[in-house]
């Protein structure tokens, strides 16, 4: 009869050829993916930080400050958006050493406290401390946004800011990572 379709199994080959790939494509994307292996995790406390100190720290200091900040000491001193924190962090520490105020570093402080949780996140509890370089074992210079208290569930990492004239400051990055009962 003119006009009658016959069946024919071309559907079915399209099916079993797209089975067949799509079987062969799962198949390789497992092999390689048992090569990389599992994710690593550190810490070896009962909660893991997500992000690693050494390199958040790093990060951290070598950003630009991102916004102008006057600082009001004697000195009167002019932070422009593109200075590295490292070195506006060494400013504060020299002043602070040299008796100036925390009130005048108010400002930076709350800017660098904002810059800090962004980048470790808000349940990783930064805290920033400086100390003089020269072995004082004395309380911080500087401590954004205080002193951390004691607990076994925190991770650190440190950097020395070296400045003119030989004076250093130690920079000591410590995260306190949330409880997974506090993470909302």
């Amino acid at each position: 009869m003119p006009g009658r379709k016959v069946r024919d199994d071309c559907g079915q080959l399209a099916v079993m050829d797209a089975l067949v790939f799509f079987s062969t494509a799962m198949v390789i994307s497992t092999v390689l993916l048992s090569y990389i292996g599992p994710p690593e995790r550190g810490g070896s406390g009962s909660y893991d930080c997500p992000t690693d100190p050494g390199e958040v720290l790093e990060a951290f200091l070598k950003a630009s400050l991102g916004k102008e900040v006057r600082i009001g000491t004697p000195y009167d001193v002019l932070l422009s958006s593109g200075e590295a924190v490292g070195e506006c962090i060494f400013v504060e520490a020299h002043l602070l050493a040299e008796g100036a105020s925390k009130d005048a570093f108010r400002q930076l402080n709350e800017l660098l406290l904002v810059a800090l949780t962004n980048i470790t996140g808000v349940h990783s509890g930064p805290h920033l401390l400086v100390v003089a370089a020269s072995g004082d074992s004395g309380s911080p210079l500087l401590a954004i946004p205080d002193v951390p208290a004691n607990g076994t569930d925190m991770v650190a990492a440190n950097s020395v800011l070296p400045g003119e004239g030989g004076e250093r400051f130690l920079a000591v990055l410590v995260l306190c990572p949330a409880a997974p009962s506090e993470v909302v």
